[in-house]
């Protein structure tokens, strides 16, 4: 299942990195996203589970991110990735931002929620990360795994936080939008994290609310089930 994330932009700059996160669909279909610090020294590229660390370089154009034969190029609302297997997808194009309706559902109040389960993911993730999986030295990318898995399956994702990080843990909060069901609109979850040595990540909590296409639950997020 391709994810589609949306991360809320939390700070401003003049240049295309005005927002902390985009995402970029290529022409064939393919997705990646990047992150990028305040200060744009270098961007953090997700692309088919691998999370790498390209620095900023020198362009005569447009923004440049490269390291050991990756390139990310930006320019306007346009992107160019090229791999290390000299592999190049592009022109992407950025995509849109989240229209009125979705910004009005990233405002509902969460009034409640109901605690899941978090001890089978920890086995799994403990697992990936010593495979060596990148994936499980990303919080935000953690969470997503988590509540896309067969035990908690929707179809899309309306927007990623940025996690809430410091030294011992992380918290990422999660909306799942225009969901393929009768009576639940949206479903709101947050996940705490914390470290376990260098790089390491263990699940301390999530917490799962549902809003609802009927009755009261249509403006607030709650632990209750929808009619």
């Amino acid at each position: 299942m391709k994810i589609l994330a949306i991360l809320l932009a939390l700070c401003l700059h003049s240049s295309v990195l005005a927002q902390s996160r985009l995402d970029f669909e290529c022409e064939g279909g393919e997705e990646f996203w990047a992150s990028f610090p305040k200060g744009g020294g270098h961007a953090t590229l997700h692309h088919e589970g691998r999370v790498i660390e390209l620095p900023r370089s020198i362009s005569a154009s447009g923004e440049k991110f490269s390291l050991e034969g990756v390139t990310l190029w930006l320019k306007g609302d346009e992107a160019t990735l090229e791999l290390a297997d000299g592999t190049r997808l592009g022109p992407c194009a950025e995509k849109a931002a989240l229209p009125i309706g979705e910004r009005e559902l990233l405002r509902m109040p969460v009034r409640s929620s109901t605690e899941l389960e978090v001890a089978w993911f920890n086995e799994h993730l403990l697992d990936a990360a010593t495979r060596g999986e990148t994936w499980t030295l990303d919080s935000s990318e953690i969470a997503l795994r988590f509540i896309d898995s067969p035990a908690a399956p929707y179809e899309s994702v309306t927007s990623v936080d940025l996690p809430i990080e410091d030294p011992s843990g992380s918290k990422v909060t999660v909306i799942k939008g225009w969901l393929a069901d009768d009576s639940v609109s949206a479903v709101w979850h947050r996940i705490e994290l914390e470290r376990e040595g260098i790089g390491r990540w263990r699940l301390v909590s999530a917490r799962r609310a549902n809003l609802c296409q009927r009755g009261r639950q249509q403006h607030f997020f709650a632990a209750e089930s929808c009619p």
